[in-house]
């Protein structure tokens, strides 16, 4: 594993630029490899809403996400070599609308997360894709056979995670006792 002794080339490596970085010797490329370490911090927010939620404001939960991810982005522009386009209503409609659309899915999700555990959570959240695979298509985007089958084995996998195992006959022998 050539990646666990490598050193970024240049000061200006940062988190949102090091998977490009990493010599790949399994053959994944850098947006497989950000895909996979995506995984960490989604399953955190995934836990972390769970424990929390019935405790503390939703709404003021919601707006600490949002802010951070919108922060976190904005430090990541000058990185990523992007600067701050010049003001235009012909964008700052549209950019209104996503935003108070955003802060309206994640306040339902974290108020749905209430009443539903984080396993069955993930569960539903792997409809995500479904949805936007759907969308893409109405909009005239083309997926191959093999991205079809790959988004499938995803979210079969997911499903196939959450079935309970069945009991065995020596289980079910203990549970008549």
């Amino acid at each position: 594993m050539p990646w666990c002794w490598w050193r970024p080339a240049s000061p200006s490596w940062v988190w949102s630029s090091w998977p490009a970085r990493i010599p790949s010797a399994s053959g994944l490329g850098a947006g497989e490899i950000a895909t996979l370490l995506s995984t960490l911090p989604i399953a955190a927010e995934i836990i972390l809403i769970g424990l929390f939620t019935g405790r503390v404001d939703l709404g003021r939960v919601t707006v600490v996400q949002l802010l951070t991810a919108g922060v976190l982005g904005f430090l990541a522009m000058p990185v990523n070599g992007e600067v701050i386009p010049s003001f235009s209503w012909y964008w700052a409609l549209p950019i209104i609308g996503l935003a108070i659309s955003t802060f309206i899915i994640q306040s339902t999700m974290n108020w749905a997360q209430k009443t539903v555990n984080p396993t069955r959570a993930t569960i539903i959240y792997t409809g995500e894709p479904v949805w936007a695979g759907i969308f893409g298509r109405m909009a005239g985007e083309r997926l191959g056979a093999l991205a079809i089958i790959g988004a499938a084995l995803i979210v079969l996998s997911t499903l196939v995670s959450e079935i309970k195992p069945w009991p065995r006959i020596w289980d079910l022998e203990k549970i008549e006792e």
